[in-house]
């Protein structure tokens, strides 16, 4: 107010309801963090196999009918086949209604959601819940090993097949830094 500022002192304090301990109260914070950076990850995971789709596609649309071409039209539906593999298994690409999830099986997506909506206590994180969380880790640093490999290999042998063409060459969105 008139150019002055004001400032007072906040303390927060555990709700006195609850019983459960500081340090059971961090470990559940902890897992719950690990769980959304891993959902992070899968996210951008898929963002980039769906932009370097969507370059992979435009490419195929401007060389489809040149014969001295067909080359590189076959490696890029190999190497979008390839994509799709691990694409299908970070999450379902079959479902296009709320109503999906009862007719095709869940993916990583939709298990690291479901799981982080069960892990929403106020208590430490149980035996089986620190498994499950470390099988959908295991899970997903395969999908994620992958998708690394195939952007260090199969993507530059891409490009150095599309470098004969007149079109630009495929690039992976890399995250922003947070």
């Amino acid at each position: 107010m008139d150019g002055k500022s004001s400032g007072s002192q906040l303390e927060i304090k555990a709700d006195p309801r609850n019983k459960t301990s500081m340090e059971d109260l961090r470990k559940q914070f902890d897992l719950s963090t690990k769980v959304s950076q891993r959902i992070a990850e899968l996210h951008s995971a898929v963002m980039q196999i769906r932009d370097a789709r969507l370059q992979m596609d435009r490419i195929d649309k401007r060389l489809e009918g040149d014969a001295k071409n067909q080359a590189v039209v076959a490696a890029i539906h190999d190497t979008e086949k390839k994509m799709a593999d691990i694409e299908g298994v970070l999450v379902q690409v079959k479902m296009k209604s709320s109503e999906g999830n009862l007719r095709y099986p869940n993916m990583l997506n939709e298990s690291f959601d479901t799981f982080s909506h069960a892990i929403e206590n106020d208590a430490a994180p149980t035996p089986a819940m620190l498994g499950v969380f470390e099988e959908l880790n295991t899970q997903l640093d395969k999908q994620l090993t992958a998708w690394k490999q195939l952007v260090s290999t199969d993507l530059p042998a891409l490009n150095a097949k599309i470098q004969g063409t007149d079109v630009s060459s495929i690039q992976v969105i890399t995250p922003a830094a947070e």
